[in-house]
């Protein structure tokens, strides 16, 4: 495996709310292009799903397996100084002096996932291990009934900021089986599973995630966001890099069906909001309800923003302008940010 990815590697990874439930089959991938927003299983431009078959559209690798070693990252801090992992954008370096407003960005524009607008390619994962498994109807009922919630309330959170929007799903992939424990509880443990994306690339035939990510950007001639899903119970999270850590990594999102200690009856797609959550991480967002002092403030200001609530039903949520100021889709302060005790 790949020097980046050794184990108990430091990073610091922002944790959003939320998560997760679940059998196993590890047989070959089975990717479906969606067009048009519709799940397509006849087009010519989509790859065979079939055991004994592996013709592809253009520029897909051949799927193949391979053994992983579990990869988990601390969340804890650390300094230093790299080279961002932009996959093939100008050299940037984390500590490099920030410009203007983006001081108080510390996690904007970092990596691959730069800026939320304009059109994205999503490509999803569904993942399965020892513990869980996921059914074609469990697949496309959780794509529709989470995925593509969460991303509309992401285009429509954008409109009210006069910023374009259009996150595409372009490929869903599944029965890619990750052989090794899966870090369900990241919030106790401190320590973040980062060789997920990593095991579907090497899956699908690439040498690494960073590969996969270059190919997809290549193809679509887009940003790519990738959310890589399991069918169990857990804390979902994004992995991104923060200003002054020593690590490269593919940003993406890891998500779980269902919360940590799910009661089983919460509402469907509750777990919209988290997918909006996390891919606000991945931009540069920031968690509101820490510290104390900071969640006093965001009640007080923000009391429906789903960087601290993240409620069960979207509709409760809304996107606030510190959020938007964050993630890049306005250049305007909020007061809020110059409060004692907002600092994160």
């Amino acid at each position: 495996m790949r020097k980046l990815f050794c184990l108990f590697l430091v990073i610091v990874v922002l944790i959003g709310t939320i998560g997760c439930k679940s059998n196993y089959s590890n047989s070959q991938s089975e990717p479906i292009l969606i067009i048009d927003d519709e799940l397509s299983t006849g087009s010519e431009n989509v790859y065979n799903t079939t055991s004994n078959t592996s013709s592809s559209s253009s520029s897909i690798h051949s799927s193949t397996n391979s053994t992983t070693t579990s990869t988990t990252i601390s969340s804890e801090s650390v300094t230093g100084s790299v080279e961002n992992n932009s996959k093939g954008d100008e050299y940037v370096e984390y500590t490099e002096e920030l410009l203007g407003v983006n001081k108080l960005r510390p996690d904007y524009n970092l990596n691959d996932c730069r800026d939320l607008q304009g059109d994205i390619t999503v490509v999803v994962f569904y993942m399965d291990d020892f513990e869980s498994n996921w059914t074609p109807e469990e697949i496309t009922h959780f794509t529709e009934k989470e995925i593509k919630p969460g991303l509309k309330f992401l285009e429509d959170s954008a409109r009210k900021f006069n910023i374009g929007l259009r996150l595409n799903i372009k490929e869903i992939h599944s029965s890619i089986y990750y052989r090794n424990e899966v870090n369900v509880d990241v919030k106790e443990s401190g320590y973040a599973t980062g060789d997920v994306l990593y095991t579907a690339a090497k899956h699908l035939g690439y040498k690494n995630d960073s590969d996969l990510i270059s190919d997809y950007k290549r193809k679509y001639s887009t940003e790519v966001i990738c959310y890589c899903i399991f069918n169990q119970e857990g804390t979902s999270y994004a992995l991104n890099p923060k200003r002054g850590t020593n690590i490269e990594i593919s940003e993406h999102v890891l998500m779980f069906a269902y919360d940590m200690d799910s009661t089983g009856f919460e509402p469907e797609g509750w777990q919209s909001s988290i997918i909006a959550h996390e891919t606000l991480h991945l931009y540069g967002a920031e968690d509101y309800y820490n510290p104390t002092e900071r969640k006093v403030l965001a009640k007080r200001y923000y009391s429906n923003d789903i960087m601290l609530s993240c409620e069960y039903y979207l509709s409760l949520n809304d996107l606030g302008d510190a959020t938007a100021f964050y993630i890049g889709w306005t250049d305007d302060v909020p007061p809020v940010i110059y409060e004692e005790g907002w600092k994160n």
